[in-house]
């Protein structure tokens, strides 16, 4: 795109720098604050594209503004699709909250809580444990299009897993290097963790009963 040619490059040069920016930040794909945060950013940056004066444009500036708005428009229905996705799945990855807690508030800068985070380590081994059984039950007699959606959703899962297994490494990673020492005072609480959560990814994706 040449400057001098679209008045558009400008404005969208400054968004894609916004999105960096905040792409950077917002760091953990599946958490709800980040898709909160984009669709703001996205609404925002309607709302000044259709501030500008169309008309006054030349026809490159206009053919910009054209994809420039579909972009917006696609990526708020990405935002509603992603958020119905992980709806649907959430009943197979309910430490999800404390994970991505976890890691937003070591982003946000809080002081970490030794005890507290440590409880919530065990806890989640607590649930990742038990969630393995409860999956592993044989489903209860159902129609054909009912198994699809377990098996879809079940897939998803399998994604989010590996998405929430990065993030507990980087939050892992952070206090370590900053310490030597992990949060709940043990010299490495996660390593012995990873093993189950490398098989629960392998579990959601092909093992899952139908």
């Amino acid at each position: 795109m040449d400057q001098s040619n679209s008045p558009m490059r400008p404005f969208i040069e400054t968004f894609a720098q916004d999105r960096a920016d905040l792409s950077r930040y917002y760091n953990v794909r599946n958490a709800q604050d980040r898709r909160e945060r984009f669709r703001r950013l996205y609404q925002d940056w309607e709302a000044r594209l259709a501030s500008m004066n169309f008309d006054a444009m030349n026809e490159d500036g206009q053919v910009d503004y054209v994809l420039f708005r579909n972009f917006l428009d696609h990526a708020l229905k990405q935002l509603d699709f992603e958020g119905r996705q992980e709806a649907d799945s959430a009943a197979y990855v309910p430490f999800a909250t404390t994970i991505i807690g976890l890691e937003e508030s070591r982003r946000n800068g809080h002081p970490v809580d030794s005890q507290a985070s440590a409880a919530a380590l065990s806890q989640l081994q607590h649930q990742i444990e038990a969630l393995e059984k409860e999956i592993a039950k044989p489903p209860a007699k159902t129609d054909f299009t009912a198994i699809q959606k377990r098996r879809i959703d079940a897939n998803r899962a399998a994604d989010e897993v590996e998405l929430l297994k990065q993030t507990l490494h980087r939050w892992y990673v952070f206090y370590d290097n900053y310490d030597r020492c992990s949060p709940g005072g043990t010299a490495n609480p996660i390593a012995a963790r990873i093993p189950r959560w490398t098989s629960m990814s392998d579990f959601f994706g092909r093992r899952l009963p139908v």
